[in-house]
């Protein structure tokens, strides 16, 4: 009797201590990585979208939610320590990062943040469960040898307690790419991540989104996703480290007050997007499959492999299925490599400076457009005397350039410049050198630049030199 006692008092302790548990989560995500990455575009959107998710879906209560995006390797530290300060013994922690990584570690912004450090700093974190999701290229380093080890849940108990002890999922092996994709804007990972928990992975239909369901979930879609992406599939590898007591439910899709969306067994993977068509939200392949959206009007794309379907509806209020939307045809978009391939530049600046053969100052507007393997540019201004000066260019990015997250350009030019008194045209060529920051607020960066031209005037002057040097802010994506 004594020991049936003890017994009781520890399963009421270990119950009561669940019970007071507080989950949070902490997500970040970095377009930025070292300089010669190429910028991603959708990981910040990726982090912002999953946070909405845990949201959303009830996974973490709404003040438990810590998003951080466009941040530097001391900001995602400081706010790893900041979340093991305020975890207790007893809490449930879910960390994701969606960003660059190498095979020396995570690229944040300039910085690298190695593997070791990674799971240094997550291993400091206190929490009765750690949850972590790794969507950088090369993210599998954290499970090698000279990482965490890979083990089994330990023996199940009937006591639905939930697991304790520490999970990772990670975007890709060791040695392999991770993507993104324009036709998702975003990562598929990431994308099967947010339909897991809206749903998807619920796969014995009992109701609740657990771990393995969501890891099983997650691998098949990103390696259908990428199964023809030039460096091969990616294949999302988990870390289990739990004492298993009971399954640990992140999702319990019975609580939630909207009506779930169903597949379709014809339109093949289909796309849930919010109304502007700029975020995806969830995916559904087949019929059997269903996730869960707040009531609102969204946009719905549907792949096949030779085109892609598009069609408006509200979803959310009522049970619905896919079959019934009025479709419209649409140009299908590709995958890109995360960071491995060439995204296409295109952005407009303003800038002041000044010009040698003139006094005063100048005003200047470009525009740049290409890959970062290969820029064109063209610019045009006028002094504050009347001089006007007109150039067009190509450049190239340095490869070598590291100095935080700078970019440095290197250009050849044509150039004309014109003085209206006397009226004197001048034409010319030159090189120029330009300096751009990763990024001054939203959609701007700053830059600096100096063009060096070799002029000689049509009207039989003698050959001239002029030095332009401006500064100013470059507008785009």
């Amino acid at each position: 009797m004594p020991k049936l006692a003890i017994v009781v008092a520890l399963l009421l302790l270990t119950w009561s201590g669940r019970a007071e548990a507080t989950r949070r989560a902490l997500v970040i995500g970095e377009n930025l990585g070292l300089s010669p990455d190429v910028p991603l575009r959708f990981a910040e959107d990726d982090a912002t979208a999953l946070a909405a998710t845990l949201e959303a879906v009830g996974a973490v209560p709404r003040e438990e939610v810590a998003l951080l995006t466009g941040v530097d390797l001391a900001r995602v530290r400081a706010s790893l320590r900041g979340l093991a300060s305020r975890s207790q013994p007893g809490d449930e922690l879910i960390f994701f990062f969606s960003g660059h990584g190498g095979p020396d570690g995570v690229h944040v912004d300039g910085q690298v943040w190695s593997w070791s450090e990674v799971r240094a700093d997550l291993e400091s974190v206190p929490g009765r469960l750690l949850v972590t999701f790794f969507d950088a290229c090369f993210s599998g380093a954290l499970l090698t040898p000279k990482g965490l080890t890979r083990e089994s849940p330990l023996v199940v108990s009937v006591v639905p307690l939930g697991g304790h002890g520490r999970y990772l999922i990670t975007s890709s092996g060791a040695n392999e790419l991770s993507y993104e994709s324009g036709l998702i804007h975003g990562s598929p990972f990431a994308e099967a991540l947010r339909s897991g928990l809206r749903g998807a992975a619920d796969a014995n239909g009992d109701g609740n989104v657990t771990l393995p369901e969501l890891y099983d979930y997650v691998y098949r879609r990103t390696f259908s996703a990428t199964v023809a992406a030039p460096s091969g599939p990616q294949h999302p590898v988990e870390s289990v480290q739990l004492v298993s007591a009971g399954e640990v439910v992140l999702v319990e899709l019975h609580r939630l007050a909207t009506a779930p969306v169903r597949g379709s067994a014809n339109l093949g993977r289909c796309y849930v997007l919010d109304r502007d068509a700029s975020r995806v939200l969830a995916a559904i392949e087949r019929p059997s499959e269903q996730v869960f959206v707040p009531p609102a009007e969204y946009v719905v794309k549907c792949v096949k492999p030779d085109q892609v379907l598009v069609a408006r509806a509200t979803l959310g209020g009522a049970p619905a299925t896919l079959d019934g939307l009025h479709y419209t045809p649409e140009s299908p978009t590709v995958e890109i490599a995360k960071g491995a391939a060439p995204v296409s530049v295109s952005h407009f600046s303003v800038a002041l400076g000044g010009v040698s053969t003139e006094t005063g100052g100048m005003i200047l507007v470009g525009y740049q457009g290409g890959s970062r393997d290969l820029l064109f540019s063209g610019e045009a201004g006028i002094t504050w005397t009347g001089e006007a000066l007109f150039a067009a260019g190509a450049a190239i990015q340095v490869p070598w350039w590291k100095l935080g997250g700078t970019s440095f350009v290197l250009g050849l030019e044509a150039a004309a410049t014109v003085r209206e008194r006397p009226t004197d045209v001048a034409l010319g060529g030159g090189s120029f050198v330009e300096i751009e920051s990763p990024r001054v607020v939203g959609c701007l960066r700053g830059f600096a630049r100096l063009d060096l031209l070799a002029t000689h005037s049509v009207n039989g002057g003698a050959l001239g030199a002029t030095l332009v040097g401006s500064a100013g802010v470059e507008i785009g994506p």
